[in-house]
């Protein structure tokens, strides 16, 4: 009865639990530190899942699997019971489960050794299991009740995986916290590098940091993904809590050149000391599938755009867009609604009070919003693309950790990594694919969106510095966008924020 009891409360929390991560997964194709969607795709030896089974990219396959698999046991229990009272089929079905239950760490042990962290998984869990498995296998080796040796393996398989999590504790996480060291300390340990959330473009970064000339840096290299932004990137640099950054180059210039932008240099705390891409970014302007008054961007002009903040790349590139299109510049309005699940509820009035669109339109990164124009129930539809005027990707570093970039020798090391990266990255693209299905390289995408972004992107052939022409049309443009005061002086502009020149 104890056994029945703890089945039925195990499965009334998983399924809470299983609701809880389909509510509150990042959208297809972002990465949000700890794990993403869609998980389809294959992987480095052509292998996928039938079905994409347990890789769906919305919420309702999950429940109907799970219904149907209900209603077939009940079925059988039922309307079979020859089959049901069998003692083969009850044994079949204690094995199997036995066996599931033992092997669920493994998914877990094995994403902690792709990705070398535990971010995201909480010791007390570790800790609890051990402590669980701990009592289970007093029980059924100390218990003067016969227990089946099934029993007894599934246990001791558990607790070894269970026990190694715990070691991989240890071994990802060793070494002094970071708020206990100053940044010239740290250093000395570690660069923490921060990543922007489209986390196909860093795959080179992935890649260079499994190249053999990575272990022999006088330094370690710690990955953070961080999905809330350029602006809490650049916060981030200023406390002293990251060191080095990839992200949009908008961003990077409007941090340091901008109205909001500290006036005394050391406050700024950073500086663009290379380019991570020659190629623009690709965005998609995108309405809801339900507002057939708009069907392409000449729909848009005089509309409402929705942006995630003030000054960010959603918000810049309303200003591009209204360029390109001979449009007066403040013919859009912006509508500040915050990340892309807001802005997808902007554009559809899912969700919101009033239930009806705040916004016409907003842009997002092509393939991350991708998988929303293809799914069979989705509420979002693309209308245009565009694409930025210079180039999408910068790499920033703290002027408190690296006060002389030019002559920096870390930084010349690290920049001779990412070299390497990005010419294993060229050198094999059919591989790069290859993993980019895998989520070995930080995110998870098709062969055939894969593909089609290799075809458009184009890393730097040696990332130090900058092209100073490059930051001055950013500088233009955000002047038109009323991010940059106008009276600000092309050259003042280029001495803020270019920290190593091409």
């Amino acid at each position: 009865m104890a056994l029945l009891a703890q089945a039925v409360l195990t499965i009334a929390v998983q399924l809470v639990l299983l609701k809880v991560a389909l509510d509150n997964r990042p959208a297809p194709g972002q990465k949000s530190g700890v794990e993403h969607i869609p998980f389809s795709g294959v992987d480095d030896r052509g292998f996928a899942r039938p079905y994409d089974f347990w890789q769906w990219k919305n919420g309702r396959p999950y429940w109907l699997f799970l219904a149907y698999f209900t209603g077939a046991l009940a079925f059988i229990h039922i309307f079979l019971t020859p089959i049901s009272s069998s003692p083969t089929y009850i044994s079949l079905l204690g094995y199997w489960g036995l066996a599931v239950e033992a092997v669920l760490p493994l998914p877990q042990v094995i994403a902690n050794y792709r990705s070398r962290s535990c971010k995201g998984f909480r010791v007390s869990v570790v800790a609890a299991w051990i402590l669980g498995d701990v009592m289970k296998l007093s029980y059924f080796f100390t218990s003067e009740q016969v227990i089946p040796w099934a029993f007894r393996m599934c246990a001791i398989f558990q607790f070894i995986c269970d026990s190694f999590l715990g070691i991989q504790f240890w071994m990802y996480s060793q070494g002094p916290p970071r708020a206990a060291l100053n940044p010239q300390q740290r250093l000395e340990n570690e660069i923490p590098l921060e990543e922007k959330d489209i986390q196909h473009y860093l795959a080179p970064l992935h890649l260079a940091l499994r190249h053999p000339s990575a272990s022999s840096l006088p330094f370690k290299i710690a990955l953070t993904p961080f999905p809330s932004g350029t602006g809490h990137m650049i916060t981030s640099l200023r406390s002293g809590e990251i060191d080095v950054a990839i992200g949009l180059t908008e961003g990077w210039v409007a941090g340091l050149a901008g109205k909001q932008a500290p006036q005394d240099e050391k406050e700024r705390g950073y500086k663009v000391v290379g380019q991570w891409v020659e190629t623009p970014l690709r965005w998609a302007i995108v309405t809801g599938r339900n507002r057939d008054e708009l069907t392409g961007v000449e729909n848009l002009e005089g509309g409402r755009v929705g942006v995630s903040r003030m000054g960010s790349g959603s918000h810049i590139m309303s200003f591009v867009l209204a360029q390109q299109r001979g449009w007066n510049s403040t013919s859009l309005t912006p509508v500040v609604t915050g990340p892309f699940g807001a802005l997808r509820d902007g554009v559809t009035g899912n969700n919101l009070e009033a239930n009806k669109p705040s916004s016409e339109f907003f842009m997002w990164e092509h393939f991350t919003t991708k998988p929303y124009f293809h799914a069979p129930d989705s509420p979002l539809k693309k209308i245009g693309e565009i694409f930025t005027p210079w180039p999408s990707w910068m790499i920033v570093a703290s002027t408190s950790v690296f006060s002389a970039p030019e002559t920096d020798e870390r930084l010349k090391q690290l920049f001779a990594l990412l070299d390497e990266g990005v010419r294993e990255f060229q050198n094999d693209l059919g591989r790069v694919v290859k993993l980019l299905g895998t989520g070995e390289l930080g995110c998870t995408y098709g062969a055939e969106d894969a593909g089609e972004w290799i075809k458009d992107v184009r890393f730097a052939e040696g990332v130090r510095g900058v092209d100073e022409k490059v930051v001055k049309g950013v500088v233009d443009v955000l002047k038109v966008a009323g991010v940059i005061e106008e009276g600000l002086q092309d050259g003042e502009a280029v001495k803020r924020v270019v920290g190593i020149s091409r």
